[in-house]
């Protein structure tokens, strides 16, 4: 293992309007997380005026990162990254869909702010960094595979000398991306909803949690959760034994 804790970032609500993005980023940043992750996706004008907003209001010493959904043309990210730079953002995730290096190219030249695609495979990993197309990686469970190919992919931006984002709370309510980041060095964030895991499951008696901006990497046997047997048998609707 490399840590025993990782600091957590929030990652933002995608329904809200621009004033409670802003008040959101503000309270997780009182709430003592590292950073904010900025999901709102708007037009280029109004994404802009909330990029500000919401630097206005946490200050210089905050972490931001804008996750583009894969949602914007060259045109548009390049005009987005003028904005991110000037407001100093840790990094712009998924400008371009996933898939299309030239285009994430072409943002990556034009920008200094770093850019992220997604590595969905091991072998996926290396060919961004190769036509150099990004700088830094982005994957997670399970979408990304288990936590064997998480840990080849966080490796492999390693060995460029790059980050590897882990999207999301992820596999096994945040016990796989728990764990991952507990045996990594260049994945600077846990990614939490509310408090930790904003929905976790009812059968989970320690759910992962974020306490003074850090998440503690489990203790337990396994994967760490410790299961409440009484609430399993509660949520069992059918049971299947072998003849």
């Amino acid at each position: 293992g490399f840590r025993q804790r990782c600091p957590a970032c929030l990652r933002g609500s995608q329904d809200l309007g621009a004033d409670a993005v802003a008040l959101e980023a503000k309270q997780a940043q009182e709430d003592g997380f590292a950073g904010y992750i900025v999901t709102a996706h708007l037009a280029v004008e109004a994404q802009a005026v909330l990029l500000r907003q919401i630097r206005g209001a946490v200050g210089d010493d905050f972490y931001l990162r804008l996750d583009g959904n894969q949602g914007y043309t060259v045109t548009e990210a390049i005009r987005i990254g003028r904005v991110l730079e000037e407001i100093d953002a840790f990094c712009f995730d998924r400008p371009r869909p996933d898939g299309d290096l030239v285009g994430a190219k072409a943002v990556a030249d034009a920008i200094d702010t770093p850019v992220t695609v997604t590595a969905s495979t091991p072998i996926e990993a290396a060919q961004p960094f190769a036509v150099e197309a990004t700088d830094h990686l982005r994957t997670g469970t399970p979408w990304g595979g288990g936590i064997t190919d998480a840990i080849k992919i966080v490796r492999c931006a390693e060995a460029f000398g790059a980050l590897c984002h882990l999207h999301g709370v992820g596999a096994a309510d945040g016990f796989a991306h728990v764990h991952v980041l507990g045996a990594v060095k260049n994945t600077p964030f846990f990614e939490a909803t509310g408090t930790g895991v904003q929905c976790p499951s009812p059968i989970i008696r320690n759910p992962v949690r974020v306490d003074n901006g850090t998440v503690e990497m489990p203790s337990g046997p396994g994967l760490g959760i410790d299961l409440d047997w009484d609430a399993l048998e509660r949520e069992t609707t059918e049971v299947m034994e072998n003849s």
